[in-house]
């Protein structure tokens, strides 16, 4: 008979993992003015800095929510593709 070992670190990475792939796949099923990204989600979605993020936000490019008490902020899956939309380029013919 084999024994097994387990490493509970191991074991706390997998299921860290196994939750993050939940979400993407949740995020899937719902229409984009219910997808929330916090502001750190922003960032690796769009790949900007926060200082990017924050100066979308101050010069009204991007909507977003805030908690007055807490300050966290989150913003709409649309509302980003909003934004996208209004620096898209087509191509030219």
């Amino acid at each position: 008979m084999n024994n097994i070992k387990i490493d509970l670190k191991g074991l706390d990475d997998i299921n860290q993992k196994l939750d993050f792939l939940m979400q993407k796949i949740d995020k899937q099923n719902l229409p984009p003015d219910q997808i929330i990204y916090d502001n750190k989600g922003l960032q690796e979605f769009l790949k900007i800095s926060a200082g990017k993020a924050a100066l979308l936000r101050k010069n009204g490019k991007l909507a977003y929510s805030k908690d007055s008490h807490t300050g966290k902020i989150w913003y709409k899956l649309s509302d980003i593709l909003e934004y996208l939309d209004s620096c898209y380029y087509g191509r030219f013919k």
